[in-house]
């Protein structure tokens, strides 16, 4: 049987990958900018070793917002799991990611027109973000709509 929701949450929710397995979330990389060059967010480069080299950055680094293939590519994943997709961001005041989601779930539908692809900006980013993430990933896993 197919799951009523599932989850998309961007990378600045910082989640252990035991909760996203577990919750069969679907994280989109943030983009990470550090001395020139370009990682995806736990894809190029772990946690682990973006603190390690953050002493040694010449400036700060810089995250930029997902690209909309890794959302078109969540959603696409979303929707052949369950029969709505939740997309929860980062707030937008202080990130691209939000509208670079709407963006993409546009797109999205275009060739996925059955799914219903909805994105929410969570208001707040980091831990606190994972914390609604999570609080809507148990409520998806006990069957809520």
């Amino acid at each position: 049987m197919r799951a009523k929701v599932a989850l998309v949450a961007d990378s600045a929710a910082c989640l252990p990958d035991e909760l996203v397995d577990d919750l069969k979330l679907h994280v989109v990389p943030l983009q990470l900018s550090i001395d020139g060059e370009t990682y995806r967010d736990r894809v190029d480069i772990s946690p682990r070793e973006f603190y390690a080299r953050l002493p040694h950055s010449r400036s700060l680094p810089v995250p930029y917002a997902p690209s909309p293939a890794s959302f078109i590519e969540a959603f696409t994943a979303g929707a052949a799991a369950a029969e709505s997709v939740l997309c929860l961001t980062a707030l937008s005041t202080i990130s691209a990611t939000y509208n670079v989601a709407l963006a993409s779930a546009e797109m999205a539908q275009r060739s996925l027109p059955n799914a219903r692809i909805e994105v929410m900006d969570t208001s707040t980013a980091a831990a606190a973000e994972g914390l609604v993430v999570l609080a809507a990933a148990r409520a998806a896993a006990s069957g809520a709509d």
